[in-house]
């Protein structure tokens, strides 16, 4: 059956242009012919005929209130709702690869803090028996209360400091760069904050001659920093697809919604 487009275009190629009717129809489009009717006078009679059939079943069509090749519209109510559609739809993916993604840093970050622990626990009784051996030697070459055996003292003291202190930063700068990797990938994804870092006890003193380390239990500090300025409110790599994937599922509803009413209204208007 000749939908109602295919019969305006029939009609049209019909009426010989330049004629009063042609004038009507271009003028005023089909909406408008049954109060307006073009003059049809000297066209061939299957022509008139023609005509008032279309006009006939166009009239039919104004009195069912059908809007004639109207532009199918979205409104913001069904925009939300698309919105929220795709976001059941691509948020379940993002969430698993955020939970397993924090759950790997969190690991690594633990670890670190881990082996920080025991590396220091392990320095702490090498350094203990260091001094000990030193104080026997000085004893048995008879330096135990020289100047000879406080420098050996205080060489191995500042030795094993800077062994402490650059472990300590080692661990701490690695943890900080998968931080940084981790906000730069997941920042921002579904409302992730930055995870917060674990706080270590502050570096423990090495004291020339004491077997133990002098400790600050006290005193805790973060075992990795991240510039506020730069990190809060960053929007990591997965928030941005996350959000382009939504945007996209969100115009592909949209479009099979405005397909789906123009099939609609085609065989609604189908003869």
């Amino acid at each position: 059956m000749a939908t109602y487009d295919e019969q305006q275009a029939r009609l049209r190629a019909l009426v010989p242009q330049g004629t009063a009717g042609a004038r009507e129809l271009t003028g005023q489009g089909f909406s408008d012919v049954g109060s307006n009717a073009p003059d049809l006078s000297g066209l061939p009679p299957e022509w008139v005929i023609l005509y008032n059939q279309l006009q006939e079943y166009l009239t039919k069509l104004q009195e069912r209130g059908e809007r004639i090749n109207p532009n199918i519209e979205i409104t913001p109510q069904q925009v939300a709702e698309f919105t929220k559609k795709a976001e059941g739809e691509i948020d379940p993916y993002f969430g698993s690869q955020l939970k397993l993604a924090r759950e790997s840093f969190m690991r690594d970050v633990g670890y670190s803090t881990e082996q920080l622990g025991q590396f220091e626990q392990q320095l702490e009784r090498q350094y203990g028996k260091e001094v000990r051996k030193l104080g026997e030697q000085s004893a048995e070459q008879g330096f135990a209360q020289s100047g000879i055996r406080q420098r050996e003292e205080q060489d191995l003291a500042t030795n094993t400091q800077q062994t402490l202190d650059t472990n300590r930063q080692t661990l701490g700068f690695n943890a900080g760069t998968k931080a940084r990797t981790f906000a730069q990938q997941y920042g921002g994804l579904q409302g992730q904050a930055m995870p917060t870092a674990p706080n270590v006890g502050a570096s423990p003193r090495v004291l020339a001659g004491q077997g133990a380390f002098q400790q600050d239990t006290g005193r805790q500090l973060p075992f990795y920093e991240l510039s506020p300025d730069t990190y809060n409110g960053l929007v990591g790599e997965q928030e941005f697809n996350r959000r382009g994937a939504i945007r996209n599922r969100t115009s592909e509803l949209e479009q099979a919604e405005r397909a789906r009413q123009a099939i609609k209204q085609q065989r609604d208007l189908t003869i």
